[in-house]
């Protein structure tokens, strides 16, 4: 587990260079923490749905009570096209869960409740698979 506020700055740190891909900043991230994701989102959501990783469901309650202290929690959408993945920092889970996302239409994706442009289909949805995993020691 890492410290929540590690988790915050690797996506500020990453932020800039992948704000125009989801995948791609999530990889980053993960791999900075150590964590090895290869692959687009639907294939990094595949992946997300065996061991190591907790499978969260769409329990935006827990989502956050896993990131809160420090695990690292991915909020993923699979989509025909592609799909779209967002990486979940402490804050509020009403009315959604506080994220870190790049997006290939996406102004401004730092620390906001997933609502903005880019993560509309992917918030206000049921479907929306999350998902927890312990920093590797």
């Amino acid at each position: 587990m890492a410290d929540p506020q590690d988790i915050k700055s690797l996506c500020e740190n990453e932020w800039e260079h992948w704000k125009h891909d989801c995948s791609g900043f999530l990889k980053a991230v993960a791999g900075d923490l150590g964590i090895t994701l290869t692959g687009q989102a639907n294939a990094i959501i595949d992946v997300m749905g065996r061991a190591p990783w907790l499978q969260l469901n769409t329990d935006a309650d827990k989502t956050v009570s896993y990131a809160k202290p420090g695990y690292f929690v991915v909020a993923g959408l699979k989509e025909a096209r592609h799909g779209h993945v967002v990486i979940i920092v402490p804050g509020s889970s009403k009315p959604y869960p506080t994220g870190y996302r790049g997006a290939l239409e996406l102004l401004d994706g730092r620390t906001q409740q997933s609502t903005g442009p880019g993560t509309r289909s992917i918030c206000r949805t049921s479907t929306i698979l999350q998902f927890s995993h312990d920093r590797p020691t």
